[in-house]
């Protein structure tokens, strides 16, 4: 027999007011957690619960830093990525494309997101996507990236 399928916004709603009840049973719904998550979703889950985090979606502007892609030296230098406003204070910039599962509906609890890496128009565009946990992004404002903001001041 199938599933049926729920709105995920009534399943939120309902696991809401159950959990306000005395007889809720948490640890079946800790163990259907811990079961049903990946690792790094289980990773990602316990770093929001234990310290402030904003989720990053779709669309989103993201930094990370440079050191932890070694390979992005072969496409385009940090000196000439700073140079251009693409990187920063030891820093580059990309933009959330998806999360890292195979599904089609974006999931920021997912654990890792793939990112669409911003460099300078002569850089080659190759590699310019990458895989990264979603504890090692930080969400900011497309107009914190230097490029953007002298786009924007002119």
């Amino acid at each position: 027999m199938a599933g049926l399928l729920i709105d995920k916004s009534i399943v939120r709603g309902l696991l809401k007011q159950l959990a306000r009840k005395d007889n809720f049973p948490l640890d079946g719904l800790i163990d259907a957690l811990v079961y049903n998550c990946s690792d790094s979703q289980l990773n990602y889950i316990l770093k929001i619960t234990t310290e402030p985090t904003e989720l990053v979606y779709q669309g989103d502007y993201v930094k990370f830093k440079y050191s932890e892609f070694d390979a992005l030296k072969e496409v385009c230098s940090y000196a000439d990525c700073a140079e251009s406003g693409f990187a920063e204070d030891g820093y580059m910039f990309g933009k959330v494309q998806e999360d890292g599962s195979w599904r089609s509906e974006y999931n920021p609890f997912e654990g890792t997101v793939k990112l669409k890496i911003l460099l300078p128009q002569d850089a080659d565009p190759s590699d310019v996507e990458k895989t990264l946990s979603t504890t090692d992004v930080i969400k900011i404002d497309k107009y914190d990236i230097p490029y953007f903001k002298i786009m924007k001041d002119g």
